[in-house]
This record gives C-alpha cells, structure tokens and sequence, in this order.
C-alpha cells in the first residue's frame, strides 16, 4: 500500500485525489496512510464480503473528479501514467488502458516481462468476447460518468474477480473509444496473495458462458481460445488432468485454423 500511495504522490499530473477504501484489513493501513499527511488522500472502510467491485463502486461514489483511475493496492504506477491518460482523454477518449511490468519479488530491480494487453479493434463489444481480458485493472481509467451510466461494475459474486472484464464489457456496449497507450505505465504484482482462486475462476467462467451465451454461439470456435485456455489452466490447478488436456487441446486446434 505504502508503495502505491508513492507512486501516485510523485505523478508528474498533480491535480488528483486518492480514495482508499479499505476492507476492514488487519496491515496497519490507517497508520501507513496517516503517515503521508496528505489531505487529498482520504480512506473509508467497508465490509465487502470478498465482492472487490462494492469496494470499487463505493469508492467511485466518494469521488469527485471527471476520471477514475483503478489502482490496487498491491499494483503501482509510473510517475507519467496520468498525465499520459488525462492527455487522451482530453482528446476524446473514454477508455485508457496500457501494459503493466510483472513484478513477483518485493526487492525486483530488473523487469523484463508485462502484461500482455492488446490494441482492441471495432466493435469493442465483439472484440473483448473474441480475446478475452486483455487489459489490466490497475492500469485503467475512466470518465467517471459512463460508470454511473452502466451502474457501477457488477457486484454479482458469481463473478468473482472478473467482475471488472463483466464491467469492460458493459462499459463497451456504451462507448467504441478505447485507448490503449502506447508504453508501459506500472506494475503488476504476480508474487502471491492475489484474491483470485481456480474455485473462484471456475465460477467466473461458467457464469460468462451462462450470461453471454447467445453471443458466444454466434462467435466461431477459433474466437473462444481464450476461453478453453482459461479452463484448460484452472482445471490443471485442481488437478484435473483430463479435463485440463481436452480444453488444452482445443487451443492447439483452434491456433491451426
């Protein structure tokens, strides 16, 4: 949290306010917000019964600016993130994500691998489905009034920790004006204690597939790769082998057409 909170002090765009809601944790986060002596930075608490998207939604709620920028608490930015994305905006964007380094050792000084977002092509809508999540939470940021638009991101707990791509999905019914930035503008933390699970997951998916069922049997085989990977790596994390090697295979044949 502390490192975080950092990274946004020193963004080279200083017209910002941080909102940190808090899950009622046990890390010493009142202590380590209270040692910045920042009066834009303001911290609530809530019970979100493990549903991140009520934490995300309230937060969005105690908000005052034009743009919400997600940042979670274990992620942090480059100091020229905002000013990056408030550029875009500006210009007429609605949807601002980028890549993120991978960091998995709290002392990593070298990072040479990222996330692996990608450019996403009209309609927005049909293209998320074709590639699955292909941008990162913590490097997003929105004109706060198409969230209130859409409602908030989902809190259905069926959801799991998809419920931001379920909120990139509704938000894509709304505007085509995604913006990935060219350049990497953060990391991401891939060294453990992620609120992801393979039970969480395997709920994730097969919520997906009920929810957007008619546009999925629309959509080719080649278009659900992403999808068979996905259960293809979560049924190898619980050990089911036959079950992982049949959606894995699936990939391979869908790569070959």
């Amino acid at each position: 949290l502390r490192r975080a909170i950092f990274s946004i002090i020193k963004q080279t765009h200083k017209n910002w306010e941080l909102i940190i809601v808090d899950n009622y944790s046990d890390d010493n986060t009142d202590e380590i917000i209270s040692s910045f002596k920042n009066q834009r930075i303001r911290l609530f608490k809530i019970h979100n019964n493990g549903i991140i998207a009520k934490s995300r939604n309230y937060g969005i709620a105690q908000s005052k600016g034009e743009y919400i920028a997600f940042l979670d608490s274990d992620d942090w930015w480059t100091e020229y993130k905002l000013e990056s994305s408030v550029k875009f905006l500006n210009k007429g964007a609605d949807f601002i994500y980028h890549d993120l380094y991978l960091a998995n050792k709290k002392k990593q000084k070298f990072f040479l691998k990222k996330t692996l977002s990608q450019d996403l092509q009209s309609n927005i809508f049909y293209d998320l489905l074709k590639k699955g999540c292909v941008l990162t939470t913590s490097s997003v940021v929105i004109r706060k009034n198409i969230l209130i638009k859409i409602g908030g991101l989902p809190e259905d707990p069926k959801m799991g920790a998809w419920c931001d791509f379920f909120g990139w999905l509704k938000i894509a019914k709304e505007t085509d004006k995604f913006i990935r930035l060219p350049g990497v503008y953060g990391y991401y933390w891939n060294g453990g204690g992620n609120y992801t699970t393979p039970e969480r997951t395997i709920q994730a998916i097969g919520y997906f597939e009920e929810v957007f069922s008619s546009e999925i049997k629309r959509m080719d085989l080649n278009s659900l790769r992403w999808l068979n990977y996905a259960k293809g790596r979560v049924y190898y994390q619980l050990n089911y082998y036959k079950k992982s090697k049949f959606f894995l295979h699936n990939v391979k044949f869908d790569l070959t057409l």
